[in-house]
């Protein structure tokens, strides 16, 4: 299969991917954009497979991809993933909630919601933290 052909395979799943994602986690379509750093304009024009996906919005959607997986891993209740996606300073040493971070302009911002998700998933420990509270109660899951 020719690089064209791959590329444009590609697109077609990764569209598809954050189609399902934003809509497992709820977000708007602002939202969406903003995570993908695009106009809603333009997001629409991609999901609706009349442009190319830029390299930048390529990484984002990987980012966002690897996000949810870990999100999942860490929260398995989706309610309690949502919860802590949009509750400020989820994320130590950052006020703003996850999903002002991931969208944010900057992908090193972006990265640290990764890797704190990442970090929970690896210490098999989860993370309960509803709207409202200062600490972090931890619930060890079961091996």
């Amino acid at each position: 299969m020719d690089t064209k052909n791959s590329q444009g395979l590609f697109d077609i799943a990764a569209i598809h991917q954050h189609k399902q994602v934003a809509g497992l986690l709820g977000l708007s379509s602002d939202e969406s954009a903003a995570i993908l750093g695009v106009s809603s304009s333009d997001l629409e024009n991609l999901l609706r497979g009349e442009s190319p996906i830029p390299g930048l919005v390529r990484v984002r959607l990987q980012l966002l991809s690897g996000v949810h997986k870990a999100m999942t891993a860490v929260y398995p209740d989706s309610s309690m993933a949502i919860q802590w996606l949009r509750a400020r300073g989820a994320v130590p040493s950052n006020d703003l909630s996850p999903l002002e971070i991931l969208c944010s302009a900057a992908d090193n911002d972006a990265m640290q919601v990764l890797q704190y998700l990442l970090s929970l998933n690896s210490e098999s420990t989860v993370h309960l933290k509803p709207p409202g509270q200062s600490k972090y109660p931890q619930q060890k899951l079961n091996s």
